[in-house]
């Protein structure tokens, strides 16, 4: 923890890691999990152009690839 940065052997074995206990596809579905509860508080709002930018948002966080 005290090194700001690691070799590429290093990266290679978080990598595997991370591959390897699907934490990528994890991370996606507990964003999709919380975009769909961000979704539904949204509904008490009455609709209007900044309930549907919220909405937007929260749809634009989930599909964003980087």
């Amino acid at each position: 923890m005290t090194r700001p940065d690691h070799d590429e052997a290093e990266w290679k074995q978080i990598l595997a890691f991370v591959e390897e206990y699907r934490g990528v596809a994890a991370a996606t579905e507990t964003a999709h999990e919380y975009a769909a509860q961000a979704q539904q508080c949204l509904k008490v709002l009455a609709p209007s152009p900044a309930r549907a930018a919220l909405e937007r948002a929260v749809q634009l966080v989930v599909e964003r690839n980087n």
